[in-house]
């Protein structure tokens, strides 16, 4: 069960946070958030040969397609933010600006969690303690929404990469392909169906000792098919905006694909991904050995390979984590707690 990051701290402190324990944890959080990059961008044995390739890929004339990807980067998250935003905006008002601070300080601490888990916490930094579990649950329903893209996107693309690509045991796809639309089927029926949940939960065993857990899940209901259709849209959009970012770098560092061959591997390899329960820094590697898998058949440069994985990895999280790490220290962690209140003037405008 997963609880709201500042929800935690709250229960476990009776007073006020002194300065030093606030300091210690943005310290401890910095700490971890500098070991993760550290360990990834200057600690691999291949680090300096990797630089090397993108060195010698930008004094060419395709620069153009790195800098592309990297104009893509805020676009990426600025997805991620709206998709949030659409989601929460069914409990709280919250601006753009709001939940794109949120989201960066969620990539920060996601960094070097395992499966991502610490974006829960991050983002419950950008709105009030009492609002920790509407925070949470919106982030579960988004990367639910990005999950049904992963895997119908990745199976399909799985399908099309096969017909280029030999595979050892090639008498298990179909049982895989079948196997995949059941899964995105119910993935499907329940995303689109998630106002029933409550009713489902009632159903659970024994449903009466733990309904005072499950009523903050059951909050799911206000969620309409229109809102969640939204939702998918907007995670379909970034899904694509990370493809093109990926097959930029591809032909930006010489792993010459087809825009088909391209997509259909891209899926491929964001289905091995999503498969690995790692945080992003140590499942690196074992994504480097999927991306060899998937792009060797198309090019001897393995270096190339690994440094476009590799390169991903830096524009899209790295960068994004070290800004969300800024937001962090900015944060008021008191006031997120509730033990700072501020004081509200009621207005009253009268009825129009």
């Amino acid at each position: 069960m997963i609880a709201a990051f500042a929800a935690r701290l709250r229960c476990a402190i009776s007073q006020k946070p002194s300065p030093a324990f606030i300091l210690a944890l943005k310290i401890a959080v910095l700490a971890g958030l500098g070991w993760a990059v550290y360990h990834q961008v200057w600690s691999r044995e291949d680090a300096g040969a990797l630089w090397h390739t993108f060195a010698d890929h930008w004094s060419g004339s395709g620069k153009w397609l790195l800098w592309a990807a990297v104009f893509l980067v805020p676009v990426n998250w600025g997805l991620e933010s709206q998709k949030w935003r659409c989601l929460l905006s069914r409990f709280i008002p919250i601006s753009f600006w709001q939940s794109y601070r949120a989201i960066l300080a969620g990539v920060a601490i996601s960094l070097f969690t395992p499966n991502r888990m610490g974006e829960y916490g991050g983002r419950v930094l950008g709105v009030e303690a009492r609002h920790g579990w509407k925070a949470v649950l919106a982030t579960l329903v988004g990367s639910m929404s990005q999950w049904l893209v992963l895997f119908g996107m990745g199976f399909f693309g799985l399908a099309i990469f096969s017909s280029y690509v030999a595979f050892r045991n090639e008498a298990i796809l179909p049982g895989l392909f079948a196997a995949g639309a059941l899964l995105v089927g119910f993935l499907a029926y329940l995303f689109f169906h998630l106002y029933r949940l409550p009713h489902w939960l009632r159903r659970i065993p024994f449903y009466r000792y733990f309904h005072r857990y499950f009523r903050m899940v059951a909050l799911v209901h206000r969620y309409r098919k229109r809102d969640l259709g939204k939702v998918l849209s907007l995670a379909g959009l970034r899904y694509l905006t990370y493809s093109v970012q990926y097959f930029l770098l591809l032909q930006f560092l010489g792993v010459d694909v087809s825009p088909w061959v391209g997509f259909a591997g891209i899926s491929t390899l964001f289905l091995f991904q999503t498969s690995l329960p790692l945080p992003p820094v140590v499942g690196l590697l074992a994504r480097g050995e999927a991306a060899l898998f998937v792009w060797g058949p198309f090019s001897d440069q393995p270096l190339s390979i690994l440094a476009a994985s590799y390169g991903l990895f830096i524009i899209n999280l790295s960068v994004p984590a070290l800004l969300g790490a800024i937001v962090i220290v900015q944060t008021n962690v008191s006031k997120l707690l509730g033990y700072e209140k501020e004081e509200v003037v009621e207005v009253d405008l009268g009825r129009s």
